[in-house]
């Protein structure tokens, strides 16, 4: 059972920037080598620059023991003292803290964060602050699972 599901696509100005100067390339080809070589390289680029910023956005999933950022995944049971960063905090929290903590940080897509303790002790990180667009959901979603896995056996 999944709890909560998000993927932290960039802004749309994220996508236009390398699109834009891939178009400028294919114009200054296109001017110099014809139509045919403007479009051979837009098309190509385009497609490689769209599956490398989907490659970079994050992925993050609750589910029914874990919680999934990116590749990495921890049980729920060992996380503790959840708090939401506001933006202003954030820049501190990435400045001033712990050099040990787990960072799932895409500010392109947003600024908002949820900042939690991990209570394990063979686990080298002591936090894990991810970036995510909805911090209030995610939160309910890994309580909610916290408090599924105590009631079963």
């Amino acid at each position: 059972m999944v709890f909560y599901q998000e993927r932290l696509w960039p802004k749309p100005w994220v996508w236009a920037v390398p699109v834009f100067l891939i178009a400028i390339l294919a114009i200054a080809y296109g001017a110099a080598y014809g139509v045919t070589w403007a479009w051979a390289i837009f098309i190509p680029a385009t497609a490689l620059a769209v599956a490398g910023i989907t490659a970079l956005s994050g992925r993050i999933a609750v589910s029914d023991q874990s919680l999934r950022v990116g590749r990495a995944h921890i049980p729920v049971t060992v996380l503790c003292d959840l708090q939401i960063v506001e933006p202003t905090e954030l820049t501190g929290f990435l400045r001033d803290g712990d050099p040990r903590t787990f960072l799932m940080v895409r500010t392109w897509s947003t600024n908002k964060a949820l900042r939690m303790t991990i209570d394990d002790s063979d686990d080298p990180h002591g936090h894990w602050l991810i970036t995510t667009r909805h911090p209030h959901q995610l939160l309910a979603a890994i309580t909610a699972c916290q408090v599924a896995n105590a009631v079963e056996p």
